[in-house]
């Protein structure tokens, strides 16, 4: 591609800028200004000939000329009226012009609609109108059709023609005008400037001084030139100084390295002589190295020996806390199982007594027994607990993936929630996002309980104020956030959140009861559902509990 001049480019651009004003105003306005000037006519025409047509009604009703020559007196008046005629229902002419031409009863019957055209040839302006009958005769229907000149039309485009190339012509003087002066202010300057660079690039520091008096940046641009090519001078002139300086320095160095490698031949002849000195005393240190290789031998099948009887020793220990893990978990369904029974009557009884009538059972004896029946619910659902988290820790605990919707499970433990506060003052709010492709996989009975176990703490841990639940999702996670404004806790607290049968502090447990088994069951559960459990809070503001669980996306297994 050829490279062109900024001197070039700047006349095609002005060139071409000019040329498009001129072809606009000589030919694409005048051509415009004609057509609107045209289609104004003709609406003019055809809204003269609808309201003649519609005065001219009850006179073409009459059949008196006199009066359709009255009403069309008016019509007459105008400067550019050429002819007029009236014709009736049956398309016979009642009133016309002396002018009126013989092509005109072409148009002796009218559709009912009024229109305007232009005879090109004849250079006439139509228009006719139906006239609609009065009474007696509202369903005949008559024509009138109006002729106008179009000379003053003609002379009006002709006008805009004439207008159109003067401001071209004068549009193209003032655009050579500005070529000009553009040239001589701006592009002779900066022809000036960059041979003045092409010479600096070269090397030839000694060029003049381009002199512009333009009052702008490129007299700015000028002056930094000069400048800079002082500047470069002066740098040049330091250079060649600095050059001078450093060719002395090197041959000072080199001498003083000469000087040097002198007394480094001295120091290599005194290096031999102890590396030689030193060669004779590793080769005794060799021989007792070889001694005590043979020393470190016995030494080594020794501890070898040793490192076998405690590797057995550990076997043994391993097997034998095998046997203690499986007695342990004998021991929990042993346990539970003794428990559980006791306890499902002790909850079961207490059941069927709450339900007898107030005169069986007295309303203070009713509230004993709830209390007995809330426990051993509570106390069940903490054998359920260790159970659950002991079989976690041995490996042996089995959960069900399958793949689930979690906002109806966190509506039912909204209504879970609503029965946890009714004497306390304590706003619970969940709206659930109306998503309808949300899907995770997870175990629906156990991620109930984490969502149930959280928001009991949340509301327990809670006097007054607010507990809050919000769902938010990105690609990969599903986001479940507990936010509350109960007791909170502080970062060293925080570490002891999820240790089983610990609470944070030991008031706590005292005040609101616990075993310290729910957060650290919910949190193995999230896990083992490729989730987890993220906690945010501050002392006395409340805390946020987010369960992020991994997004199911479509098409994967």
């Amino acid at each position: 591609m050829p490279r062109l001049s900024i001197k070039t480019k700047f006349m095609t651009v002005i060139g071409l800028l000019m040329l498009g004003a001129m072809v606009f105003n000589a030919f694409v306005y005048p051509r415009r200004v004609e057509r609107q000037i045209r289609n104004q006519s003709m609406l003019s025409a055809r809204q003269v000939a609808e309201t003649a047509s519609y005065a001219l009604g009850p006179a073409l009703a009459t059949g008196s000329p006199e009066e359709i020559a009255k009403v069309l007196e008016g019509v007459k008046n105008i400067p550019a009226f050429q002819f007029s005629v009236v014709f009736d229902e049956r398309g016979i002419q009642v009133d016309s012009t002396p002018s009126t031409p013989l092509w005109v009863k072409e148009y002796n019957l009218n559709q009912g609609r009024s229109q305007s055209f232009t005879r090109m040839k004849d250079g006439i302006l139509v228009a006719n109108a139906p006239i609609f009958f009065r009474e007696p005769h509202p369903d005949k229907v008559g024509t009138l059709v109006l002729g106008f000149t179009t000379e003053d039309i003609q002379k009006t485009v002709h006008d805009n023609i004439v207008m159109g190339m003067s401001t071209g012509l004068i549009l193209l003087i003032l655009g050579i005008l500005a070529t000009v002066f553009l040239e001589r202010r701006y592009i002779r300057p900066i022809e000036s400037l960059t041979d003045m660079a092409q010479q600096v690039a070269r090397g030839n520091l000694a060029v003049g001084q381009v002199l512009v008096h333009s009052g702008d940046e490129l007299e700015d641009l000028s002056l930094s030139f000069d400048l800079m090519t002082n500047k470069l001078r002066v740098s040049r002139d330091e250079i060649e100084r600095q050059n001078r300086l450093l060719e002395f320095r090197v041959q000072e160095r080199t001498r003083q390295l000469m000087e040097t490698i002198w007394e480094l031949e001295e120091i290599r002849a005194n290096l031999e002589h102890l590396v030689q000195e030193r060669t004779k005393g590793l080769e005794e240190s060799r021989a007792e190295i070889r001694a005590w290789a043979e020393t470190l031998e016995e030494k080594v099948r020794s501890k070898t020996l040793e490192l076998v009887e405690l590797n057995e020793s550990l076997m043994v220990s391993f097997q034998k806390l095998q046997q203690v893990d499986r007695l342990k978990d004998e021991f929990l369904a042993n346990m539970s199982h003794e428990l559980r029974t006791p306890l499902n009557a002790v909850i079961g009884f207490s059941g069927l007594l709450l339900q007898e009538s107030p005169e069986r059972i007295p309303d203070d004896v009713k509230m004993d027994l709830d209390i007995i029946h809330q426990n051993g619910r509570s106390l069940l659902s903490m054998i359920d607990s260790i159970l659950d988290l002991s079989k976690i820790e041995a490996g042996k605990f089995e959960i069900d993936l399958v793949e689930i919707d979690p906002l109806p499970l966190l509506e039912e433990v909204k209504l879970l929630a609503a029965g946890l506060i009714p004497d306390r003052r304590i706003q619970f709010s969940f709206e659930s996002p109306g998503w309808e492709d949300v899907r995770v996989m997870g175990d629906p009975g156990r991620l109930k309980q984490v969502f149930t176990n959280l928001v009991g703490n949340a509301i327990k841990f809670t006097e007054r104020g607010s507990v809050r639940v919000s769902v938010e999702r990105d690609r990969e996670l599903l986001y479940v956030a507990i936010r509350d404004t109960g007791i909170g806790m502080s970062a060293e607290e925080m570490t002891r959140l999820f240790r089983p049968f610990q609470q944070v502090d030991g008031s706590i447990t005292r005040r609101f009861g616990g075993t310290g088994l729910g957060l650290a069951l919910s949190q193995r559960l999230i896990g083992l559902m490729r989730g987890a459990i993220r906690v945010d809070s501050q002392k006395g503001k409340g805390s946020t509990f987010t369960v992020e669980i991994p997004l199911r996306k479509p098409g994967h297994p």
